[in-house]
């Protein structure tokens, strides 16, 4: 998944250094929110006994919830200058254990266990199983910078059960 998005996001900006594409890009982290792939993925996972944290999770993943992000867009749309670029998350990143537990905590189940990236490749794919198994923190350093947007929900530790309980 990252490849082909690195791929386009460099399409866009070749076209903007050459054609003079008015492009602005930004790259959010994990998505949180009351619907979307948190709900899918682990919310509505783990209501089903079907949730385990791929590996050790120890792996880190940079969030932001959903209408922070949007108000991101909206900086961007209204303030950003054409070819720039902006990461887009809160202010902690964390461990997918980080994640996975505090979210069986809200649903007031117990936490789950773990199963192998090769394992769970064969059931979802390997390329989003190494997606999901990558590493990844990223600073929202620039878009806080140029275009003064913050996370109203700078934390998804602090979110996580609201959240949850936003989504049944």
């Amino acid at each position: 998944m990252g490849v082909g998005h690195a791929r386009q996001a460099g399409r866009l900006d070749r076209r903007h250094r050459e054609q003079g594409l008015d492009v602005v890009r930004l790259s959010p982290g994990f998505v949180y929110g009351p619907g979307g792939l948190f709900a899918s993925a682990f919310v509505e996972q783990a209501r089903a006994g079907r949730l385990r944290c791929i590996g050790r999770g120890a792996n880190w993943w940079s969030c932001v919830h959903v209408e922070d992000l949007a108000a991101a867009y909206l900086a961007a749309l209204t303030r950003a200058p054409a070819g720039t670029a902006f990461a887009v998350v809160d202010d902690e990143p964390l461990r997918l254990r980080e994640l996975t537990d505090p979210t069986t905590d809200a649903l007031g189940r117990p936490r789950v266990g773990t199963a192998p990236p090769t394992l769970v490749g064969l059931f979802l794919g390997r390329t989003l199983v190494a997606s999901l198994a990558t590493s990844f923190r990223i600073s929202s350093a620039r878009i806080r910078d140029q275009l003064g947007w913050i996370p109203t929900r700078p934390r998804f530790r602090d979110e996580v059960a609201a959240t949850v309980a936003a989504i049944a």
